[in-house]
């Protein structure tokens, strides 16, 4: 069973995925033009889905736009 998140972790979370995947993307960049051969990189697309989810509900249930504050 998971543990619930607040909607601040799981925008960190997704946040950090998404940084994680940049950084990928941009080294993949950096050895293609240096001549190193392409990785063959699958994107775990049923992760980010679950992520997004997530976000989609915790917003839906948030009670107040105080909750909100936090993303300004």
């Amino acid at each position: 069973m998971r543990k619930p998140m607040s909607l601040l972790q799981v925008i960190q979370y997704y946040e950090e995925k998404v940084e994680e995947m940049r950084r990928d993307e941009i080294s993949d960049d950096f050895q293609c033009k240096n001549g190193e051969p392409p990785k063959t990189q699958i994107v775990d697309k049923d992760k980010l889905r679950e992520a997004l989810k997530m976000v989609e509900e915790e917003i839906a249930n948030s009670d107040s736009a105080d909750d909100l504050n936090c993303m300004c």
